[in-house]
Order: structure tokens, then sequence, then C-alpha cells
């Protein structure tokens, strides 16, 4: 059975692979938003597929776009492909694919008028709702551009399948930009999308708006202006009770979501002198989310009945100054943020006022609000080309509150983090880093019913790496060496929370051997040790309670022809695990995987094509007699057309 499962997975990736991206893309239908904009992306024509096969997950996704103009005719293509296989004890896929093809005829110099197919498509074997969606839609457009504009105005006919239920109606819109237009030192950029898909009993539409405004006030002086305002409304099937739906003669009930978003930024720019600069910036966003069912009869309401609504508010603030010259580079920077989420219910007129307020009240539990504030800052000083230092530091405060008396997540949380390295080239084919890096993270709740979750954790790291590049040898190596410790607040009157350590020595290398110009071997490897047990900080005194032991090698003897590396080699992977009883340790799990590799990629020196397909078969032994057999693949695939 095992050959078997191997063969088909095999198999499903060639047939995806060579079938589906050139036959099967153009026929077949994709998920998303039921609107979608006439522009297609901006992108160079290319094909690209990207396929794993890990444990019992196969995945594939494809993206193909081609864009090609015949004299006055234009033609587009743009298509995604995603499918994943789940082969456990119960099977399951999920599929999303989309494809746009459009065609237009150059008319005037500045008018295009062409038609536009939009598929979007998603399943997956699961009986839900939202299981299988698919949205067909075909629109007629006029565009008209210039060098700095383009206004499109289309319309057509759209046809959206979901929970077995099929809608069809007239689908409407324009949408248009802004591109570098400058007037009186000010650079203007824009982009606008209005587009209605009346597909009754249901409605969904999408509106949305952005600027930028640039003005180059003097040579050393800018300010930038920013906005976004978004609005979409969704029409869904849900399901409904029978009642209702004997009642209101339906099958299903209609929920609608809206979402409304609204940006402003602006970012001021000041450089006072040659190499100085001083930025600041603020921005405020808001954003309101409401659901409301279409079908509701008010003796029937439960609890759960009431539609849910979002608001929430962020504002930001900051300002930061750079300084860079030849030998010195230094930042600062500050930063302080605000959020306040708001949660509520709508009113059904009717309904029992008790389970309202019920309800009202579970969602004011969730309202919240935040203050984030955080200063960094650091630089980098040369002493000479061989020899250079850099620091980072970032201290962050995070106040948490919730309004609600029923809830006890308020908060407090400080963090400080710094990193350390010194950098020294002893050739021109030798050099090292030095690093040492630490954070301190300390969290208080503000009330006894979630206090014992408080605690303090410290991390310390040290970090050595060496990089090598010679003729025939490169090899980057790395030894760390880190500590974690975490320190409850009241440990010694609550048992279940108990302070802890964790260590962790871990060596990496990654080296690659040519014997000729074509002929050589790669190797990559890494070795942790690691340990954890119960932490008296006071005295600073471990009881050890856990040993991992953890090794990873892999190695390929490789040959090149022509423009394709192919290596052929193996690899293996070992985990132990080991409990402590005093001072002795005790084996508690063990894994173990070991078989042959391969890798083929492409050296082009164009870049045109590029391929790269690494897999493995591993041999399991998981312990106590269980073995199993796995074939595992990354394959990743770009072709610019």
């Amino acid at each position: 059975m095992r050959f078997r499962f191997d063969t088909f997975a095999i198999v499903s990736f060639l047939t995806y692979f060579i079938i589906l991206n050139f036959t099967q893309i153009l026929a077949q239908q994709t998920q998303t938003d039921t609107t979608a904009s006439i522009f297609l992306p901006n992108k160079n024509n290319r094909l690209y597929a990207n396929s794993t096969k890990h444990l019992n997950t196969l995945n594939f996704d494809s993206d193909l776009f081609y864009q090609h103009e015949f004299g006055k005719i234009n033609f587009g293509l743009d298509a995604q492909l995603g499918t994943a296989y789940f082969f456990t004890s119960q099977e399951s896929y999920r599929t999303s694919q989309r494809l746009k093809i459009f065609g237009d005829y150059l008319i005037f110099p500045n008018l295009r008028t062409g038609v536009l197919i939009n598929r979007n498509y998603f399943n997956d074997n699961k009986r839900l709702s939202i299981s299988n969606v698919e949205v067909n839609q075909g629109v007629a457009y006029a565009m008209y551009f210039n060098r700095f504009l383009r206004i499109n105005l289309f319309g057509g006919f759209s046809k959206n399948l979901q929970s077995e239920t099929t809608d069809d109606g007239f689908t409407y819109g324009a949408e248009g930009s802004v591109k570098d237009f400058f007037y009186q030192n000010q650079n203007i950029n824009g982009f606008f999308h209005f587009s209605n898909e009346d597909i009754s009993p249901r409605k969904n539409y999408e509106h949305n708006a952005n600027f930028t405004l640039l003005s180059l006030i003097s040579s050393n002086f800018t300010n930038e202006i920013a906005g976004f305002y978004s609005e979409q409304r969704r029409d869904f099937y849900v399901k409904i009770s029978s009642i209702l739906g004997e009642h209101f003669n339906t099958k299903n009930n209609i929920e609608r979501r809206v979402e409304k978003k609204l940006t402003l930024s602006e970012k001021i720019s000041y450089n006072l002198s040659k190499g100085l600069k001083f930025d600041f910036g603020a921005k405020i966003f808001s954003q309101e989310i409401k659901r409301q069912k279409k079908y509701i009869l008010p003796q029937y309401v439960t609890i759960s009945t009431f539609d849910p609504a979002t608001d929430r508010v962020v504002l930001d603030f900051n300002a930061s100054v750079r300084y860079l010259s030849p030998k010195l580079g230094a930042y600062a920077k500050i930063n302080y943020y605000e959020k306040e989420e708001l949660y509520s219910i709508s009113e059904i007129q009717g309904a029992d006022e008790t389970l309202y307020l019920l309800r009202q009240k579970q969602e004011e539990r969730k309202n919240n609000t935040s203050q984030l504030g955080y200063l960094s800052l650091g630089g980098s000083y040369s002493f000479s080309s061989a020899n250079k230092i850099s620091f980072d530091l970032l201290h962050r405060k995070l106040k948490y509150d919730t309004p609600s008396n029923e809830n006890f997540d308020d908060r407090d949380e400080l963090l400080t983090t710094f990193r350390l390295r010194f950098m020294h080239r002893f050739s021109y084919f030798f050099k090292m880093n030095f690093d040492v890096e630490g954070s301190r993270n300390h969290v208080v709740y503000i009330f006894a019913e979630r206090s014992s979750n408080n605690n303090i954790k410290r991390i310390l790291k040290f970090t050595t790496t060496g990089i090598y590049k010679g003729k025939n040898v490169v090899s980057v190596n790395s030894a760390a060496v880190s500590a974690n410790y975490t320190v409850y607040d009241f440990e010694d009157v609550l048992q279940n929370f108990r302070s802890f350590a964790f260590r962790q020595v871990s060596f990496k290398d990654s080296s690659s051997v040519f014997f000729t110009k074509n002929l050589g071997v790669n190797f990559w490897g890494y070795l942790k040790l690691s340990e954890q047990g119960e932490l008296d900080w006071d005295d600073f005194a471990e009881q050890p309670m856990q040993l991992r032991q953890e090794l990873f090698l892999e190695t390929f003897l490789f040959n090149t022809v022509w423009i394709l590396k192919i290596g052929a080699g193996a690899r293996a992977y070992i985990l132990k695990t080991s409990n402590f009883k005093g001072l002795d340790t005790i084996p508690a799990e063990e894994y173990s995987s070991v078989g042959p590799s391969f890798l083929v990629t492409t050296i082009s020196p164009l870049g045109k094509v590029n391929l790269l397909l690494h897999g493995w078969y591993e041999f399991i032994d998981k312990g106590n007699n269980a073995t199993d057999r796995n074939l595992n693949f990354n394959l990743n695939f770009s072709w610019k057309i």
C-alpha cells in the first residue's frame, strides 16, 4: 500500500503540472472576490509552478501571466491555481483557481474597447456552505488612457454559485488610475474602483479609492499625504432553520457582511545636511464590520441570532533621525500607537429584551484599548575595511485595558532587546561575525484573576559565524549558545506555574567543495543539544527535567551538465529525548529518518528559466517497532516568457 501511495503522489504531481497548467486552466473557474478589477496586475510575462509533498500533504500552486500586443489587438491572460491533498484516514482536498482573460482593440490612439472573462472557483470536500463557490463574469469595457491617466467603464453579466444555489444578474462599474502626474512640484498618484454585482436576491459591491500626494517643497524637504477608503459588501448563503425556511419559503438564509476602511497618513522628511535625515509621520486607521441576516422571526430569536458589529480605530505617530557617513551610521526612532476596539450587536425589533441585553453584555466583554510605545536606536562604525561593529536596542511598553468588569485580561508588558555584533575580515577569503543578543520581557496582569500568569522572561544568546569563500571551497559555519529563563511571580503559592530554564547549544554547517569545474559535493547539517528544567531564580539553581538531542545531515555529490546541476546523496534526521531522574537520564522517545535524496537545479546565466527539484525518500523508525516510509519533494519552476 505504501508503494501505491507514493506512486500516486508522483503521478498526481506530473498530471497537474503537464495537463492542468496548459489545458484545464482555461476551462476551470476560481474563487476569491466576486467583483474584480479590469486592470491586470503589473508584472512580467511568466509561468510559475511550485509543488511540495511533505509527509501526508501534497500541495501544488501555479501562476501563469501573459500579455501581448498584435498591432492594434491586445491580449492578456492571468491564471492562478492552488490545490492541497491531505492523505489521512479521511482523505480531503482543497482547490482554489482564478482565471482572467481579456482582449481589446485600439479604436483611437487613446481609446480601447474589449471584453473580459473572469472566473473564480473554490472547492473542498467538507460539507460546508462555502465548500463550493463559483463565480463567472463576462464584461465589455471601454478604456481611455494617456500618459498619466486611465479610465475604464465596464458592464456585463455575472453568474454566482454558492450552497448549491445559482444566482445571476448584471455587473457594472468604473475604475481609473493616475500615475506620476506632476503639478507645481507635486507628484500625484491614485486609483479608484467601483463595481456592483446585482444577483438577486443577493447583492455584492466593492468601492475603494486611494491616493498619494508627494510635495517637493525644496531639494531637502518633502511632505507626503496618503489616503485610502474601502467599502465592501458581500452576501453569503448560510444555513437556515426548518421553521424559518418554511415561513419564508427558502432553503438558505442570507447574511450580509459590510466592511468599511479608512486610512489617512502624512509623512514629512527633512534632510538637514549631507547624511542626516529627519522623518515625522502620523496615521489614522478606522474599520467597521457589520453583519446582518435577512430572514429572522422575533419569536424564535436565540442569544446567537443577534448580528455582531466591530468598530476599530488606530492612531500611529512616529519620528526618526538617521545619519550615514562612510564610517559611521546611526539611527533613532520613537513610535506611539493607540488602538480601540468596540464590539456590539444589532437590536431585533420584537425580540426578547433579556436575550438582547445578555448578548450585548457578552460582546462588550471584548471591548479593549491598547497603547504601545517603543524607542529604538542603533548604529555601526567601521574601524577599517576589515573591522566593523554594530549595535541595536529596542525598548517597548504595551498597556492593554478592557473596560468590562468581567474581563480580567488587563496587563502591562515591558520588553527590552539588544544585539551587539563585531565583524572582522581576516583575509580576502575568510571573515567572522561575533554576536551577543539578549532580551527581557516582563508581563504583569492587573487583576488577581489573571495575576498567576505574571512572569519575567530573560533570553541571552552568543553566536559565532565563520564564512570562507575560496577557489574550491565555500563554507559557512556557526556555533551558538542560548539560555531562556522564565520566572513566574507567584510560583510559591501556585503549584501549576513553575519557573523554568531552557538552554541550548547548536552547531550549523553549510559547505561546498569543488573537485573540478563541474564536479563537487554539498553538505548541510546541524546539531542541537537542549536541556529544560525547573528553575529557582533566587538561588540560580536548576533541577533538570528533559534532554533533547537533534541531528540533521544531508550531503550531495553533484555534477553540472549544460545548465543543470544534478546531485544525488543521502539525508538523515535523528531526534532523541530523555527525562532526568536525579542526575541520571532515562530514554523517553526516539525518532529517526534516513534515506536517499536528490537535487536538480538550473544554472542559467540569464535567469530566464529556473528549476529547483529537491526530493528524498525516508525510512522512518518511530521506536517501539513502529516504522514507516515516505516520499517528500519540493519543486519550484519559473519561466520568463
